[in-house]
Protein backbone atom coordinates (compact mmCIF):
# COMPACT_ATOMS: atom_id res chain seq x y z
CA UNK A 1 0.00 0.00 0.00
CA UNK A 2 3.12 2.65 0.80
CA UNK A 3 4.46 1.55 -2.19
CA UNK A 4 1.12 2.70 -4.15
CA UNK A 5 0.87 5.58 -2.28
CA UNK A 6 4.63 6.60 -3.50
CA UNK A 7 3.74 6.35 -6.90
CA UNK A 8 0.45 8.41 -7.00
CA UNK A 9 2.67 11.21 -4.82
CA UNK A 10 5.18 11.04 -8.19
CA UNK A 11 2.50 11.49 -10.24
CA UNK A 12 0.93 14.13 -8.06
CA UNK A 13 3.97 15.82 -8.56
CA UNK A 14 4.77 15.66 -11.98
CA UNK A 15 0.91 16.55 -13.21
CA UNK A 16 1.14 19.56 -11.22
CA UNK A 17 4.53 20.72 -11.41
CA UNK A 18 4.83 20.06 -15.17
CA UNK A 19 2.19 22.69 -16.24
CA UNK A 20 2.83 25.09 -13.31
CA UNK A 21 6.10 25.42 -14.03
CA UNK A 22 5.59 26.33 -18.15
CA UNK A 23 2.11 28.63 -17.93
CA UNK A 24 4.62 31.76 -17.49
CA UNK A 25 5.15 31.16 -20.86
CA UNK A 26 1.83 29.40 -21.94
CA UNK A 27 -0.20 32.43 -20.27
CA UNK A 28 1.04 34.93 -23.24
CA UNK A 29 -0.49 32.47 -25.84
CA UNK A 30 -3.54 33.95 -26.92
CA UNK A 31 -5.17 30.72 -28.07
CA UNK A 32 -7.64 28.77 -26.23
CA UNK A 33 -7.04 26.96 -22.75
CA UNK A 34 -6.29 23.59 -24.96
CA UNK A 35 -3.41 24.99 -26.23
CA UNK A 36 -2.45 26.80 -23.77
CA UNK A 37 -2.18 23.44 -21.47
CA UNK A 38 -0.35 21.58 -23.89
CA UNK A 39 2.53 24.37 -24.67
CA UNK A 40 2.71 25.14 -20.68
CA UNK A 41 2.93 21.03 -20.07
CA UNK A 42 6.21 20.73 -22.74
CA UNK A 43 7.49 24.19 -21.34
CA UNK A 44 7.47 22.77 -17.97
CA UNK A 45 9.30 20.08 -18.93
CA UNK A 46 12.03 22.19 -20.66
CA UNK A 47 11.63 24.64 -17.31
CA UNK A 48 12.66 21.96 -15.20
CA UNK A 49 15.64 20.47 -17.54
CA UNK A 50 17.19 23.98 -17.62
CA UNK A 51 17.20 24.66 -14.06
CA UNK A 52 19.07 20.93 -13.51
CA UNK A 53 21.18 22.03 -16.40
CA UNK A 54 22.06 25.78 -14.98
CA UNK A 55 22.97 23.95 -11.36
CA UNK A 56 24.86 20.99 -12.89
CA UNK A 57 27.00 23.46 -14.99
CA UNK A 58 27.91 25.90 -12.00
CA UNK A 59 28.12 23.13 -9.41
CA UNK A 60 25.45 24.81 -7.36
CA UNK A 61 23.14 23.16 -5.11
CA UNK A 62 19.75 21.37 -6.19
CA UNK A 63 17.90 23.34 -3.90
CA UNK A 64 18.57 26.42 -6.33
CA UNK A 65 16.99 24.49 -9.33
CA UNK A 66 13.80 24.19 -7.06
CA UNK A 67 13.67 27.18 -5.78
CA UNK A 68 14.02 28.80 -9.56
CA UNK A 69 11.04 26.77 -10.86
CA UNK A 70 9.64 27.75 -7.45
CA UNK A 71 9.78 31.34 -9.66
CA UNK A 72 8.20 30.54 -12.22
CA UNK A 73 5.28 29.13 -10.27
CA UNK A 74 4.93 32.05 -8.54
CA UNK A 75 4.93 33.82 -11.63
CA UNK A 76 2.27 31.72 -13.28
CA UNK A 77 -0.07 31.27 -10.02
CA UNK A 78 -1.89 34.66 -10.62
CA UNK A 79 -2.82 33.89 -13.92
CA UNK A 80 -3.96 30.30 -14.36
CA UNK A 81 -5.95 30.74 -11.00
CA UNK A 82 -7.68 33.36 -13.46
CA UNK A 83 -8.19 31.15 -16.21
CA UNK A 84 -9.93 28.45 -13.89
CA UNK A 85 -11.78 30.78 -12.61
CA UNK A 86 -13.04 32.43 -16.26
CA UNK A 87 -13.92 28.15 -17.23
CA UNK A 88 -10.74 28.22 -19.81
CA UNK A 89 -8.93 25.87 -18.02
CA UNK A 90 -8.43 22.81 -20.46
CA UNK A 91 -9.35 19.90 -17.70
CA UNK A 92 -10.05 17.42 -20.00
CA UNK A 93 -6.56 17.17 -21.29
CA UNK A 94 -5.24 17.46 -17.96
CA UNK A 95 -7.36 14.30 -16.99
CA UNK A 96 -7.00 12.16 -19.55
CA UNK A 97 -2.79 12.64 -19.53
CA UNK A 98 -3.60 11.98 -15.77
CA UNK A 99 -5.62 8.97 -16.22
CA UNK A 100 -3.48 7.68 -19.03
CA UNK A 101 -0.17 8.50 -17.36
CA UNK A 102 -1.97 6.60 -14.34
CA UNK A 103 -3.30 3.51 -16.38
CA UNK A 104 0.16 2.89 -17.49
CA UNK A 105 1.74 3.66 -14.33
CA UNK A 106 -0.05 1.21 -12.81
CA UNK A 107 0.60 -1.54 -15.95
CA UNK A 108 4.13 -1.77 -15.21
CA UNK A 109 4.03 -1.90 -11.15
CA UNK A 110 5.25 -5.41 -12.07
CA UNK A 111 8.31 -4.49 -14.02
CA UNK A 112 11.18 -5.88 -12.79
CA UNK A 113 13.41 -5.16 -16.12
CA UNK A 114 12.14 -3.85 -19.45
CA UNK A 115 12.66 -7.48 -21.66
CA UNK A 116 14.45 -10.42 -21.26
CA UNK A 117 18.11 -11.09 -21.93
CA UNK A 118 19.86 -9.62 -24.55
CA UNK A 119 17.40 -6.81 -24.41
CA UNK A 120 18.41 -3.28 -25.19
CA UNK A 121 19.05 -1.38 -22.02
CA UNK A 122 18.25 2.09 -23.00
CA UNK A 123 15.66 2.39 -20.07
CA UNK A 124 18.67 1.36 -17.11
CA UNK A 125 21.03 3.90 -19.22
CA UNK A 126 18.83 7.30 -19.00
CA UNK A 127 18.25 6.37 -14.82
CA UNK A 128 21.77 6.53 -14.73
CA UNK A 129 21.49 9.77 -17.25
CA UNK A 130 19.16 11.77 -14.75
CA UNK A 131 21.62 10.22 -11.41
CA UNK A 132 24.33 11.92 -13.27
CA UNK A 133 22.63 15.32 -13.26
CA UNK A 134 21.44 14.49 -9.91
CA UNK A 135 24.18 13.81 -7.95
CA UNK A 136 26.64 16.17 -10.40
CA UNK A 137 28.98 13.61 -11.90
CA UNK A 138 31.60 14.28 -14.74
CA UNK A 139 30.16 15.10 -17.91
CA UNK A 140 32.72 12.37 -18.74
CA UNK A 141 30.95 9.53 -16.75
CA UNK A 142 30.72 6.50 -18.72
CA UNK A 143 27.05 5.54 -19.54
CA UNK A 144 28.25 1.90 -21.02
CA UNK A 145 30.00 2.99 -24.21
CA UNK A 146 28.66 6.32 -24.43
CA UNK A 147 29.03 9.21 -21.88
CA UNK A 148 26.54 12.37 -21.07
CA UNK A 149 27.08 14.52 -23.72
CA UNK A 150 26.04 11.33 -26.34
CA UNK A 151 22.08 12.00 -25.82
CA UNK A 152 20.27 15.45 -25.42
CA UNK A 153 20.30 16.62 -21.64
CA UNK A 154 16.18 17.57 -21.80
CA UNK A 155 14.53 14.51 -21.04
CA UNK A 156 17.31 13.44 -18.35
CA UNK A 157 17.43 17.15 -16.56
CA UNK A 158 14.13 17.47 -16.13
CA UNK A 159 13.34 13.92 -14.51
CA UNK A 160 16.41 14.42 -12.36
CA UNK A 161 15.13 17.51 -10.87
CA UNK A 162 11.31 15.94 -10.62
CA UNK A 163 13.12 12.85 -8.73
CA UNK A 164 15.10 15.91 -6.12
CA UNK A 165 11.73 17.04 -5.40
CA UNK A 166 9.77 13.39 -4.91
CA UNK A 167 12.27 12.83 -2.39
CA UNK A 168 13.78 9.44 -4.15
CA UNK A 169 16.52 8.63 -6.55
CA UNK A 170 14.96 5.10 -7.02
CA UNK A 171 14.81 3.60 -10.06
CA UNK A 172 10.54 2.94 -9.72
CA UNK A 173 10.09 6.70 -9.18
CA UNK A 174 12.00 7.52 -12.59
CA UNK A 175 9.73 5.15 -14.23
CA UNK A 176 6.39 6.90 -13.36
CA UNK A 177 8.43 10.26 -14.05
CA UNK A 178 9.60 8.80 -17.10
CA UNK A 179 5.97 7.54 -18.00
CA UNK A 180 4.43 11.33 -17.41
CA UNK A 181 6.99 12.89 -19.31
CA UNK A 182 6.39 10.45 -22.38
CA UNK A 183 2.74 10.34 -22.01
CA UNK A 184 2.70 14.31 -22.63
CA UNK A 185 2.33 13.28 -26.63
CA UNK A 186 -1.22 13.06 -25.83
CA UNK A 187 -2.57 16.66 -25.93
CA UNK A 188 -0.85 17.70 -29.56
CA UNK A 189 -1.43 14.20 -30.89
CA UNK A 190 -5.26 15.40 -29.91
CA UNK A 191 -5.23 18.81 -31.22
CA UNK A 192 -3.47 17.27 -34.55
CA UNK A 193 -6.91 15.02 -34.98
CA UNK A 194 -9.29 17.82 -34.42
CA UNK A 195 -7.18 19.69 -37.16
CA UNK A 196 -6.56 17.17 -39.45
CA UNK A 197 -9.28 14.49 -38.58
CA UNK A 198 -12.04 17.13 -38.23
CA UNK A 199 -13.37 15.08 -34.95
CA UNK A 200 -14.39 16.66 -31.97
CA UNK A 201 -12.47 17.53 -28.96
CA UNK A 202 -14.28 15.60 -26.65
CA UNK A 203 -13.69 12.67 -28.93
CA UNK A 204 -9.91 13.43 -30.15
CA UNK A 205 -8.88 13.12 -26.71
CA UNK A 206 -9.74 9.23 -25.76
CA UNK A 207 -9.12 8.53 -29.27
CA UNK A 208 -5.37 9.79 -28.71
CA UNK A 209 -5.27 8.21 -25.25
CA UNK A 210 -6.47 4.98 -26.87
CA UNK A 211 -4.00 4.78 -29.26
CA UNK A 212 -1.14 6.06 -26.75
CA UNK A 213 -2.08 2.67 -24.54
CA UNK A 214 -3.37 0.32 -26.42
CA UNK A 215 -1.21 0.45 -30.23
CA UNK A 216 1.96 -1.73 -28.92
CA UNK A 217 4.45 0.27 -30.48
CA UNK A 218 2.69 3.54 -28.44
CA UNK A 219 2.59 1.65 -25.40
CA UNK A 220 6.21 -0.02 -25.82
CA UNK A 221 7.18 3.69 -26.06
CA UNK A 222 5.32 4.94 -23.31
CA UNK A 223 6.04 2.56 -20.84
CA UNK A 224 10.12 2.08 -21.78
CA UNK A 225 12.23 4.50 -20.11
CA UNK A 226 13.64 6.32 -22.40
CA UNK A 227 13.07 9.86 -24.31
CA UNK A 228 11.19 8.95 -27.69
CA UNK A 229 7.84 10.12 -27.16
CA UNK A 230 8.67 13.05 -24.83
CA UNK A 231 10.57 14.58 -28.30
CA UNK A 232 7.33 13.49 -30.56
CA UNK A 233 5.68 15.31 -28.19
CA UNK A 234 7.72 19.00 -28.81
CA UNK A 235 7.40 17.47 -32.77
CA UNK A 236 3.73 17.63 -32.40
CA UNK A 237 3.41 20.45 -31.31
CA UNK A 238 5.11 22.17 -33.70
CA UNK A 239 3.22 20.59 -36.49
CA UNK A 240 0.45 21.97 -34.94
Amino acid sequence: MSGMFGVLGILLLCWLLLPMSGWWLARLLRQDGFLRFAAACLTGAATLAAAELLVYVFRLPQWLAAALVGVTVAVSVRDLIATIRRGEFAWGALLTWAGLSAMLSGVTLVYAVHGGSGAIWDWYEHWLRSLVFLEQGPVTTQIGSFILPSRGPLFNGAAALLLYLGGTAEYWAFQVIAIALNTLMCPPFSMLLVTIAGVSRRTALPVAAAVCMLVPFFFWNNTFSWTKDLTASFVLMAIY
